[in-house]
């Protein structure tokens, strides 16, 4: 589910991208909120928070984010190791300069910043929109 700020209604949108993005759900409004409510307001539609796991799929993420908004990537319990919450392989990664870095030592989940369309690692309580 993409939530998209200015949609006037929800609407289903086909594309001729790859599956998984050849398909998605524009929600109407933005909700701010923790990465954890996030992720379980996509499952409870059947969906998971975006992966990205090519150039093309983060060119496409990053067009359409807006503002700072979290993606489904989120640290392990052992520092340094990232995964997706959809448990597709971590392959690709389009961290921003000096990112992740965890700072403060809890920054776990992982966001689109709105000022370079790059990841960013930021704490998963912090209430962005999705």
């Amino acid at each position: 589910m993409i939530r998209f700020v200015g949609a006037a209604e929800d609407s289903a949108i086909t594309t001729s991208l790859p599956a998984p993005f050849d398909k998605f759900l524009l929600k109407n409004g933005e909700v701010r909120t923790t990465w954890a409510d996030a992720e379980t307001a996509c499952m409870a539609l059947k969906g998971h928070l975006v992966t990205i796991t090519s150039a093309a799929e983060q060119a496409f993420v990053a067009s359409i984010a807006g503002p700072d908004a979290w993606i489904g990537a989120f640290q392990g319990a052992g520092e340094g190791t990232w995964f997706w919450s959809t448990g597709e392989r971590w392959d690709f990664t389009a961290w921003g300069t000096n990112q992740p870095d965890d700072a403060g030592g809890n920054e776990d989940c992982a966001h689109v910043s709105a000022a370079t369309g790059l990841w960013n690692d930021r704490a998963c309580t912090a209430r962005l929109p999705y």
